[in-house]
């Protein structure tokens, strides 16, 4: 039986004896006699700085003096007929709490463990339990719970600590008060659900958690192995591999299933295969190169981990996205239009390169310019069209720039011509670049505007070949959307003579246009290298920005003293 089956099998046990084991002192020691050894306890001087409880730091060290104090130091959890309900629904909660990618070890589990075991031993001798394991174990479960819930709901990882450019939503939760509704109402498992991302995407991610933990037994320890590309209508060994691999992940029915055929790729594998190149981001072409064999052959310890990564972002980001709203997913490179949970509208985006990453954030659309000039950035001017300029002179004047002397208003426009470019480097480029509206404009068409403090926002792009190729990290930041006309019409719709005809007139005059939206929409810059879509299928993208390999790091630390609150 493997292992996880037998952890699960005896934690089920466990939780359903708790509530039986502990009734018979469930009304002892009285709670003042408890309150006692916990106000000495809490009143150390150093308190406030570093609280230590059965040689386990306290990470709710800057919460929980202040909350007992509040109370005159009466116990939450160790009190009454229903403290084993209380405890036996806090220990599952966090007993499971690998459910959601978490590790219920950084919750006390093993202490609190063994102190139910020293406290059925006490009960088996009749022995009163001992008041100082009943206060260290009032104040492990208070400091489990705000723990739990902090991570539950904002993550384990503080984004911005691991990722420049990643800004994570500000939830604003009291975990004391909840801390107290759990306990009084005994219903902790409605208060801990309450703190979980309320998204379905969240919970699809979860149970496909769950799914592959079940199916990685089932895993062959060796990789498949092909020297050429394979397709429909060939013989190969490695074939029967393939089906194998294609049936355990859910991309090839098992139905389809016959031993006489298993060394020939039949249309059934076809069709599997592009299913799995489709959930993984590859090339969609029914063939089974190294590209697609590369990525059959990854554990699905590493798909799982993937997963589990994802999850936490989750919980970075809002609660609520709005009932209307733009989500990009920058490791997928593409742009959804969300409105009552349904996708209106999608397309291929090209976003920020290695080296100039698009952030992770949320703003609010609030307008779109047609017909855009750009300003172009000093930094953009220096590293990427001055070395331009310095090649040919003509460069500025072929590409409808115009050159001002400086960035004030008012600067006049001067002759590129006239400078000369041999003398001028990233430490003298004093002067301001302005592109006009046209064809050859690196805005394209229209520009989407949300403000925000990076400057980022949406626009089109005169590139069009970028938009074909697979991996499309080649912007300065900004993002670049495929279908620019169809966005506009869509944040459009609803308002009077902006319908997608009276769009498109309006550029071809090469007039710019600024247009505020009647319906503001939010923005949500996303980053996710698994997550399930709307149709029920795991996708998997690969980490261009290099952010999963940190982000694992931080989560195999031990949570940090009063890191969360």
């Amino acid at each position: 039986m493997p292992p996880r089956i037998v952890i699960k099998i005896f934690s089920l046990f466990f939780l359903l004896s708790v509530a039986v084991s502990l009734t018979c002192f469930a009304q002892s020691p009285d709670p003042a006699t408890l309150a006692s050894v916990l106000q000495k306890r809490l009143r150390n001087p150093q308190a406030h700085q570093y609280v230590t409880c059965a040689d386990e730091p306290l990470c709710g060290a800057l919460l929980i003096p202040s909350l007992y104090h509040a109370r005159d130091y009466m116990p939450l959890w160790i009190r009454g007929e229903a403290f084993p309900d209380r405890l036996r629904a806090i220990i599952y909660e966090i007993s499971t709490s690998d459910r959601d990618g978490l590790r219920p070890n950084d919750y006390h589990l093993k202490t609190l463990n063994h102190f139910i075991d020293d406290l059925n031993m006490q009960e088996a001798h009749g022995k009163l339990p001992e008041t100082s394991i009943l206060a260290d174990m009032e104040l492990l479960l208070t400091d489990s719970f705000l723990m739990y819930a902090a991570h539950i709901s904002s993550g384990r990882i503080n984004p911005e600590t691991i990722h420049a450019k990643w800004f994570p939503a500000n939830h604003d939760n009291d975990f004391t008060s909840m801390l107290e509704t759990a306990a009084e109402t005994n219903d902790i498992q409605s208060v801990c659900q309450s703190l979980r991302p309320p998204h379905n995407g969240y919970e699809a991610l979860k149970n496909e958690l769950q799914r592959l933990r079940n199916i990685a037994p089932k895993e062959p320890l060796t990789a498949i192995r092909m020297d050429h590309v394979i397709k429909q209508g060939d013989m190969h060994p490695a074939i029967s591999s393939l089906k194998a691999r294609l049936r355990l992940l859910g991309d090839l029915s098992a139905e389809n299933h016959s031993a006489e055929d298993d060394d020939i790729f039949d249309a059934s594998l076809a069709t599997a295969v592009r299913r799995f190149q489709r959930r993984h981001g590859l090339y969609v072409d029914g063939q089974v190169g190294q590209h697609t064999l590369d990525a059959m052959n990854r554990p699905l310890s590493d798909r799982i981990r993937q997963i589990e990564l994802n999850l936490e972002r989750w919980r970075w980001i809002p609660r609520y996205l709005g009932q209307r709203y733009l989500l990009i997913n920058i490791a997928d490179f593409r742009l959804s239009a969300i409105e009552n949970d349904t996708q209106q509208l999608t397309m291929r985006v090209v976003v920020g390169k290695t080296y100039r990453k698009t952030p992770v954030f949320s703003g609010i659309m609030k307008y779109l310019v047609l017909n855009p000039q750009w300003h172009v950035p000093a930094k953009i001017a220096v590293i990427d069209i001055l070395p331009k300029i310095k090649k040919d002179p003509r460069f500025l004047t072929q590409g409808g720039y115009t050159l001002f002397e400086g960035w004030q208003e008012g600067a006049p426009e001067v002759a590129p011509e006239a400078i000369d470019w041999s003398q001028i480097s990233e430490y003298n480029f004093s002067f301001k670049l302005m592109q006009q509206a046209g064809p050859q404009n690196v805005l394209g068409r229209i520009k989407f505007m949300f403000p925000n403090k990076f400057a980022v926002y949406l626009h089109d792009s005169p590139q069009r070949n970028l938009f074909q190729r697979l991996k499309r990290n080649y912007s300065s930041g900004c993002i670049r959307v495929e279908k620019a006309v169809e966005l506009a019409a869509y944040l459009l719709s609803g308002q009077q003579m902006w319908d997608r005809d009276k769009i498109e007139e309006m550029i071809t005059t090469g007039e710019r246009k600024v247009i505020l939206l009647d319906r503001r929409i939010p923005v949500h810059i996303l980053y996710w290298t698994a997550w399930v879509s709307s149709d029920g299928l795991l996708h998997f993208r690969d980490d261009i920005y290099d952010r999963d390999r940190p982000l694992h790091n931080a989560l195999q630390e031990k949570p940090e003293i009063s890191q969360l609150f």
